[in-house]
């Protein structure tokens, strides 16, 4: 059985990175988000940190466990789903609000950290960049 959704008021004060505002039911949400942060001492961009392929934690295939159909009777007392007020400061990073019903819901969130300190020999003068 289909419900209503009735929301008084909703306030969200930033989404962002393939994240989502569902208010409904809905069949299937599918969300994913691949993020590259580098972080160095000094600005420099070489121009080559956008390949995702490069680094593994991106091609790494995320297996699922299986889950099996559970049997559930439900029973609907009400047609609706009623929410008086909800605050979110954020969502990011294929993370979800949602009011109503779902069938099916897959996020995905890969984040590959990188910090570039600049080594001793460069703070001395030397020149190089020592990449952890």
């Amino acid at each position: 059985m289909k419900r209503v959704s009735r929301v008084h008021s909703v306030l969200v004060e930033t989404i962002s990175f393939s994240s989502l505002l569902q208010i409904g039911d809905s069949m299937v949400i599918d969300g994913c988000s691949r993020a590259i942060a580098v972080q160095r001492e000094k600005e420099l961009f070489f121009g080559s940190e956008g390949n995702f392929s490069a680094y593994p934690v991106f091609r790494h295939r995320i297996r699922f466990p299986e889950i099996s159909p559970v049997p559930l009777l439900t029973r609907q007392e009400r047609g609706s789903i009623n929410v008086n007020r909800v605050h979110v400061t954020g969502l990011a990073a294929s993370s979800i609000l949602h009011i109503g019903s779902n069938e099916q819901t897959r996020l995905e969130s890969r984040i590959k950290h990188i910090r570039q300190l600049e080594s001793e020999d460069k703070k001395n003068g030397n020149g190089e960049i020592f990449i952890k």
